[in-house]
């Protein structure tokens, strides 16, 4: 199979573009040169290149998009800590990366996240899985937060004060109505599992733009 040269493939691409620049007089001859150019791709490994290669480019627009939205959320999050309410706990969790249906987040356990033994409260483990599935879930195409119906967790292992974990979270499946998420803990040093969590909510309401109240500056009332 013919393999299509790269330079002669920019040439195409340059000479079209200068001629759309130059007015509607030169537009005519531009799709001239683009039939010929791909004319030119036909049996060639050219274009499956090209096609990874935009794809690529795609996907990091698209990942930008949903780290954006994700830090949003967070940041909303993380505010909560100017209000009185639980979770104030919350304001040390911190993005690390997102994309369609899976977030991650970071935490170091502090004073105020532990039990009596000095390693993370079971609470605080089960508030981390309720918020940070629900983020993921946020992070989709629907953008819903919904009503929790079911969680369960699994504690496997303590996390020492001090230490720092990542709080990884997937949608397993979104339903009409009902949808699945699992997230796990682990320590971020060593990679040893923490906690595993599932969460099963109701998507009957679409509270996105509420979720995470956005603080007064006035303070909670």
């Amino acid at each position: 199979m013919r393999r299509y040269s790269e330079g002669k493939a920019n040439y195409y691409f340059s000479v079209v573009a200068g001629a759309l620049d130059g007015g509607r007089g030169t537009l005519f001859g531009s799709r001239r040169l683009l039939t010929l150019f791909f004319c030119e791709l036909r049996g060639s490994l050219a274009l499956p290149r090209l096609s990874l290669q935009w794809g690529l480019e795609a996907g990091k627009r698209s990942t930008m998009i949903w780290m954006k939205k994700a830090k949003t959320l967070v940041e909303r999050l993380t505010h909560s800590g100017k209000f009185k309410n639980f979770d104030r706990n919350l304001e040390k969790v911190t993005l690390v990366s997102a994309a369609p249906g899976k977030v991650i987040c970071e935490m170091k356990v502090e004073e105020q996240h532990t039990n009596q033994l000095g390693t993370l409260h079971g609470g605080m483990t089960a508030t981390l899985v309720d918020v940070i599935s629900t983020l993921a879930l946020l992070c989709t195409e629907r953008g819903m937060a919904g009503v929790s119906i079911d969680m369960n967790i699994t504690y496997i292992s303590p996390a020492k004060m001090g230490e720092d974990i990542l709080i990884t979270a997937h949608v397993l499946k979104e339903g009409r109505s009902i949808s699945f998420a699992s997230v796990d803990l682990t320590n971020k040093a060593t990679g040893k599992l923490i906690a595993q969590g599932r969460h099963t909510k109701h998507m009957g309401n679409r509270p996105s733009e509420g979720y995470v109240k956005k603080p007064s500056k006035e303070g909670p009332e």
